[in-house]
């Protein structure tokens, strides 16, 4: 996943500085709220905090807010972090084909959702694709592009349906040693709704948080109705896209965007975007994008990844309410 978007309100413009980094700055609407920002790196990207709140208790209330969010980012980098062999999910991947491992009650969350996405896209978006991802060097180095053999065999070790859960216990197995989990398309949602709800909880009503391009907004500053979205065009680095369903974005909802025009590697020449196509076993080579503005940010993440790769699902998902933009080159 690839998040490119900037926001603005009606008074001032959240700028996506430099869209790649997920900074976001919007300016303070009028004197009833004080606004504090906070920019940070997490996830081998930057997370960005912009809050809002009263005059009389902003400062407590910022404080308590920054600490809560941040707590949840950290929690879940030291359970998905697969570039740390001591995270919980690269403890599983190394153990899961020997013996069941017992999750702690966030990673089964998360898989919980993963799996739920799996049926609801048909199996297009599924975290078992690490080994694709490891032979196509999204993780170690490979010199040239792999061969159809080696594609077909690391197709066999994919298929989040072959896994095995455990309700009972929190239990995951796998059937066939090689077989590992990627959740990089679902994690940084995941933690922007679960970093959302602490900053209520603190006392928060107000603002966005920004994980790498990845959205949470909450409720619009005070005397703001909505937010509008720009998405990056595909097609020409520093150009945002305006459509109609962007103008008047509601609060309280997630918003990611994919495509291949960020995140890559290059092999034998050829660049190949790190979007991997379960179905063929390939980087797709699309160049539009698909964003998605979805209730959470968790369903706006693995959606917007599902859409890019089989954009024919998006009437499906219209009919349930979520916004769907496929963005051409051309826009």
């Amino acid at each position: 996943m690839t998040g490119n978007v900037s926001l603005r309100t009606r008074c001032g413009l959240f700028l996506g500085a430099l869209l790649l980094a997920g900074i976001v700055f919007f300016l303070a609407p009028g004197n009833t709220q004080d606004r504090r920002s906070t920019a940070f790196p997490v996830m081998g990207t930057v997370g960005r905090f912009d809050w809002y709140a009263p005059h009389d208790r902003s400062e407590e209330v910022f404080d308590a807010a920054t600490a809560a969010a941040r707590e949840k980012f950290d929690r879940i980098v030291a359970v998905c972090n697969l570039r740390d062999p001591a995270s919980e999910l690269s403890r599983l991947n190394a153990s899961a084909s020997e013996k069941k491992f017992i999750c702690s009650e966030t990673l089964w969350d998360i898989l919980r959702h993963a799996r739920a996405a799996y049926r609801e896209t048909e199996g297009v978006f599924d975290v078992s694709v690490k080994p694709l991802m490891d032979l196509w060097g999204f993780y170690r180095k490979r010199s040239g592009a792999p061969s159809e053999k080696e594609i077909a065999a690391a197709q066999t070790l994919c298929g989040l349906d072959k896994i095995i859960f455990d309700e009972a216990d929190r239990g995951v197995s796998f059937p066939v040693r090689g077989m590992a989990i990627d959740l990089d398309g679902i994690a940084k949602g995941y933690a922007l709704d679960q970093a959302a709800q602490a900053a209520r909880r603190a006392g928060v009503r107000s603002g966005a948080l920004d994980l790498g391009g990845n959205l949470y907004l909450l409720e619009p500053p005070a005397g703001e109705p909505h937010f509008s979205v720009g998405i990056r065009s595909p097609g020409e680095k520093g150009r945002s896209v305006r459509r109609p369903e962007l103008e008047k974005v509601p609060g309280c909802v997630g918003i990611s965007t994919s495509g291949n025009y960020e995140r890559f590697t290059v092999l034998d020449g050829k660049r190949y975007g790190h979007v991997l196509d379960p179905a063929t076993g390939r980087p797709a080579e699309f160049r539009y994008s698909a964003t998605v503005i979805a209730p959470t940010a968790t369903e706006a993440d693995y959606l917007s990844t599902a859409l890019y790769l089989k954009p024919e699902l998006a009437e499906k998902f219209r009919a349930r309410g979520v916004t769907v933009l496929l963005v051409s080159p051309d826009e």
